[in-house]
């Protein structure tokens, strides 16, 4: 009998292989993950980045819309995590899966998009993050 972790169970029904769109409360509980502590933020990350891996465009589509909220909404740390392990978001940047019968490129440009959504998102608002308010003169 396998141990089936709640946070690899939350991720996979997240991110099933098919063209229904992840209930949002399940982006509200992974979110929620990524609270509870480092170790189950680097968790989440770990299993994101292995569904990734799958060749479906559905699956990636899903998980860069997973990331972009807990980046928006989550602990900091996975933003400071992800910003160190790029090179998964990267090679969506280019993916091109077989076309769709019916959905033609569509599916394989949304995972670019959202590719290029999350490196936009966690670059430049760690930028923005930065620019406080102007320093306080003395004298």
């Amino acid at each position: 009998m396998s141990f089936l972790s709640p946070i690899k169970a939350l991720v996979e029904k997240a991110t099933t292989e098919d063209t229904t769109p992840t209930a949002g409360y399940l982006y509200n509980e992974l979110v929620k993950v990524s609270h509870r502590s480092v170790e189950d933020c680097t968790k989440l990350e770990n299993f994101l980045f292995k569904r990734l891996e799958k060749d479906s465009p559905d699956v990636k589509m899903k998980v860069l819309k997973i990331i972009k909220q807990v980046l928006l909404k989550g602990h900091s740390s996975f933003r400071s995590d992800l910003r160190l392990r790029t090179d998964p978001l990267r090679s969506c940047l280019d993916y091109r899966g077989p076309p769709d019968p019916l959905r033609g490129d569509h599916p394989s440009r949304v995972v670019r998009e959202e590719a290029q959504a999350v490196m936009d998102l966690l670059f430049t608002e760690a930028k923005t993050r930065h620019i406080g308010r102007p320093m306080d003169a003395y004298g």
